[in-house]
């Protein structure tokens, strides 16, 4: 990624990733054209990924993945998380990509308020899917 987007960017991937980490506890790799990363929902990292970090730095949302996900006919999870993802300015998922996989410029996590509430959003996403036993809990 340093080699395609710069340094700002590799770091930012590296802070998401980290973080991701300690959030979900699995972060799985794949993509050969476009190699990628991102966190699951399935304590083995085999689920869905909620997002994925791309090496040409683009940001990833995998709606079009959680079709199989039990809490998926609840529009208020979808919904609450598209909302709270929008409070980053530049993001604007519409209601449509919702059941698709939008993607969106990494860059519009670089300042620290903009990754904030993304890390926002994702907590969110985990607290209410949680409750359904569909996201990673370390706890058990």
């Amino acid at each position: 990624m340093r080699k395609n987007c710069g340094e700002e960017l590799a770091q930012l991937a590296r802070v998401i990733h980290e973080w991701s980490l300690g959030e979900s506890g699995q972060v799985r790799f794949g993509g050969d054209v476009r190699p990628r990363f991102g966190p699951t929902f399935s304590r083995d990292g085999s689920g869905a990924r909620i997002f994925v970090i791309r090496i040409d730095g683009k940001l990833v949302f995998r709606f079009a993945e959680w079709r199989a996900m039990p809490w998926i006919d609840d529009r208020t999870i979808l919904t609450g998380f598209r909302e709270r993802l929008n409070k980053v300015p530049g993001l604007e998922l519409s209601e449509d990509e919702l059941g698709k996989k939008p993607i969106r410029s990494l860059h519009l996590l670089l300042p620290s308020t903009n990754l904030d509430l993304f890390k926002q959003a994702v907590i969110w996403l985990k607290q209410r899917t949680l409750s359904t036993g569909q996201y990673y809990h370390p706890d058990g």
